[in-house]
């Protein structure tokens, strides 16, 4: 009994298995057919999607090489941008410091723009004491010159006595001694280096040594040029004489004429000179030069030097002829005196640190100095 119902069950699981399996199959049927249904219906979408996807794939692939390049540029770029960028920073410190220099600048600016307000200013005070020392420098020049000769009215006052008593020559002996003894003309020691001018020498009558040269100088330039000039020095034993006043005569005994020559033929000079305890003025008288050119040195060489306030000869002007160009007075006794000042008709020489300058050398250096 057993056993039937068993095999019952048995038969009856194989039965249900095998419509299991009837079901299954139907199923898989349907399915295969649907699939092969769908396949058909897809295959065309399959195809167009590889298509597709294969124009995607070689469209990526232009894209990617398009990326690859603008890749490979941003790369380039970047490193340009570094390169940039340390640039910037090196022109950010530049215009730091040209900042810092401009500011420093600015200041210097500031200051130097005082300092040139302040030299102006002193450009002007320095302007106006050149120009002072220019008009000093000319009026003493010109100076000289104007007490070159003696002016219409100084000769009235004098020429009567002299024409009377020293004429017709130019007498030096006779000019002094008539002067003192007929119009009361003297020596005055003023106790300076100024020298008066020829009206005020006339004004007052006199004046020391140079005044008493100049005013000789003067005299003798305003003679006519045919006049000889004659001096007298000692010796010869005979009387030489002075002027005469009537039955008497006035004169130096053992002294005899020298001839200077005549007047248009020399040049007239005032020298100064050390006579040891103080200084003296003469005159002296040199040939006169074609070239006024020439320097002083070849001019004065070998003057005869006159004592203005004697008419006696007094010795010659030597010049050494050496790199310091010193002068001397070489006294008839003998000795040697360095010549310090020279006046001529139209300048002034100063023996000064072993050379000479005169009013038209400074006035020269002058004009170099402000108009180079």
């Amino acid at each position: 009994m057993d056993q039937k119902i068993l095999l019952y069950i048995l038969g009856g699981a194989c039965a249900l298995l095998f419509i299991i399996a009837l079901v299954q199959l139907a199923l898989l049927l349907d399915l295969s057919g649907r699939y092969d249904n769908f396949s058909k219906e897809t295959s065309a979408d399959i195809k167009s999607l590889k298509e597709s996807t294969s124009s995607l794939g070689t469209l990526m692939n232009a894209h990617l090489e398009d990326y690859n390049d603008l890749k490979k540029k941003t790369e380039e770029q970047g490193a340009a941008l570094e390169g940039h960028n340390e640039r910037i920073e090196g022109l950010s410190t530049n215009v730091t410091k040209l900042e810092n220099d401009f500011s420093s600048f600015k200041n210097n600016y500031t200051e130097l723009k005082s300092k040139y307000t302040n030299l102006l200013n002193y450009s002007a005070a320095m302007k106006s004491e050149l120009d002072n020392f220019e008009n000093t420098l000319m009026a003493k020049w010109q100076w000289v010159k104007d007490n070159a000769v003696l002016g219409v009215d100084e000769v009235h006052k004098i020429e009567d006595p002299l024409d009377e008593y020293c004429g017709p020559d130019i007498k030096l002996a006779c000019i002094p001694v008539v002067l003192r003894m007929k119009e009361r003309y003297g020596y005055a020691e003023d106790y300076g280096d100024e020298i008066k001018p020829i009206k005020q020498f006339i004004a007052d009558k006199g004046g020391d040594c140079e005044d008493w040269a100049l005013f000789m100088k003067a005299y003798i330039n305003s003679e006519p040029g045919n006049k000889m000039i004659r001096a007298y020095e000692n010796g010869g034993g005979a009387d030489y004489t002075i002027f005469e006043d009537g039955s008497t005569i006035y004169y130096y005994s053992d002294a005899r004429e020298v001839k200077i020559g005549r007047r248009g033929d020399l040049e007239v000079f005032v020298i100064c000179y050390d006579a040891g305890y103080v200084g003296h003025c003469i005159i002296a008288f040199a040939n006169r030069t074609s070239s006024h050119d020439t320097s002083i040195l070849e001019r004065i060489d070998n003057a005869i030097a006159v004592e203005p306030q004697n008419g006696k000869v007094f010795g010659r002007v030597h010049n050494s002829h050496d790199a310091t160009g010193k002068l001397y007075l070489n006294l008839t006794s003998g000795e040697g005196r360095p010549i310090q000042i020279i006046v001529s008709d139209d300048d002034l020489f100063l023996y000064n640190n072993d050379k000479w300058n005169s009013y038209s050398t400074q006035y020269a250096r002058f004009k170099a100095i402000t108009n180079p």
